[in-house]
């Protein structure tokens, strides 16, 4: 966990020194990884590649800003729901029986090993 947030912040602050966006764990990037069960850094750096190279081209560009604002909002809809029902599923599992979501006791300390 903390080299995701070192991660994050390191490419943050690199984005920022050449004028670009930050980047951020966005939820639907989250909801995204858990619909295709795909969390290998090689795809992600090959996407990434993919996007750069297309990201440069006329006609790509073009057919991104065609697509309308509620099919985007309706993709990031459907990728969000998985972050947003595992979130709610833990408090509940916490708050009505101090589950977590391997059944054991929230409060107790782990068995001994």
């Amino acid at each position: 966990m903390a080299q995701g947030v070192f991660g994050e912040v390191l490419g943050s602050t690199v984005g920022a020194v050449f004028g670009g966006m930050s980047t951020l764990a966005y939820p639907d990037n989250i909801g995204l990884l858990r619909v295709t069960k795909v969390g290998s850094r090689y795809v992600t750096f090959a996407t990434g590649v993919i996007l750069l190279v297309l990201g440069g081209l006329g006609p790509f560009d073009r057919l991104l800003q065609a697509v309308p604002l509620p099919v985007l909002a309706a993709a990031g809809t459907i990728l969000g729901q998985p972050l947003i029902i595992g979130t709610v599923l833990l408090v509940v599992l916490k708050l009505a029986f101090g589950l977590t979501r391997a059944g054991r006791e929230a409060r107790d300390p782990a068995p001994p090993r």
